[in-house]
């Protein structure tokens, strides 16, 4: 993929944490890039370094105990883990913005949410008077569907519903107009319906401004709706990446395929059956076991899966599974 086409370009990244059981790899060398225009969506089970992995990216882990450890983190060609603090305040909001899990956790409490939102024009363009402030913020909000923006301004974030305190977060990372969105569980807290009008908002507003979104999910539903391509986590690692077609038509590695087997049937054929899950569970970070990590939950694995750690080959064009079983058949 040419330089022109990836606004952002992972390589190789390591994120560790020093614990009192040892040293834990939440992000053990992941490479992945992020198309222009398009939505990449990140996957796997809680625990797995998907939060990380988005933290890493926006400078948010935790010095001590965390640590970028190494690899690159490459926006637009430019390194991100070796900018310093205040050069990181320049990119984070403007260039790249977050949506956290949780709105409620994330919104200040004692801020009207016209302040929050507008406190990010504050600081990237600090010309703006508070009249366009107050204007721009209002548009905003209008733009993802709060109703009476000109109210709201005014409120405070307990006296909005789940659903519009995710909107004034769209609306808060998306107010100067970022290159790289990254939206790290954004419909998690919220029930369905409003999950499907958030998502839908999200998307609407990717294709009208041309932002680059990173998706982080455990929702292969979500991800086949919204997601270009699709990289799939198990344990620090990413063990299948592809676009989302090859993830879903054409599965290669025994996780992913455990993962889509995991998917309710909506069909309507009225048969109860029990619903599919992987036997085992997410080995210990701390406590990794040796060869290919999720060879204890295999059913497939060989001797080999135990001793060797497989590396990511391709199966296909721009597909690549990280298995012992698939590298032997290329």
């Amino acid at each position: 993929m040419s330089a022109q086409e990836t606004i952002l370009d992972v390589k190789n990244l390591r994120t560790l944490f020093l614990t009192r059981k040892g040293i834990v790899p939440a992000v053990d060398g992941i490479s992945f890039s992020v198309r222009k225009g398009k939505v990449t969506g990140l996957v796997g089970e809680s625990g797995c370094g998907k939060s990380v992995t988005s933290l890493s990216i926006m400078g948010l882990i935790p010095q001590p105990p965390g640590k970028i450890a190494g690899g690159e983190i490459l926006f637009e060609g430019r390194d991100l883990s070796k900018l310093s603090y205040k050069e990181m305040c320049r990119v984070r909001g403007k260039d790249i913005s977050m949506i956290f899990q949780e709105p409620m956790t994330s919104l200040n409490p004692v801020k009207t949410v016209g302040y929050q939102v507008g406190e990010v024009l504050r600081i990237h363009q600090r010309n703006v008077a508070d009249a366009e402030v107050r204007r721009r913020v209002v548009e905003m909000l209008d733009l993802v569907g709060i109703p009476e923006p000109e109210s709201r301004v005014r409120a405070f974030p307990h006296q909005l519903s789940g659903g519009l305190r995710q909107r004034v977060m769209i609306a808060m990372a998306l107010i100067c107009d970022p290159k790289l969105l990254v939206a790290d569980e954004p419909t998690t807290a919220l029930d369905v319906t409003i999950q499907a009008q958030v998502l839908k908002l999200m998307m609407d507003l990717q294709r009208r401004i041309g932002t680059s979104i990173i998706l982080i999910t455990h929702d292969l539903g979500v991800v086949a709706e919204t997601c270009d391509d699709v990289n799939v986590m198990y344990a620090g690692s990413i063990v299948e990446q592809g676009d989302v077609f090859n993830i879903f038509r054409n599965p290669s590695h025994p996780y992913t395929r455990g993962l889509l087997r995991s998917i309710p049937d909506t069909g309507g054929t009225g048969r109860k059956e029990r619903l599919f899950s992987i036997d085992g569970m997410v080995p210990s970070l701390t406590d990794l076991p040796p060869g290919c990590r999720f060879a204890p939950r295999c059913t497939q694995a060989r001797e080999s899966c135990f001793k060797e750690m497989p590396e990511l080959v391709p199966v296909g064009e721009g597909h690549f599974v990280r298995c012992n079983r698939a590298r032997e058949a290329c």
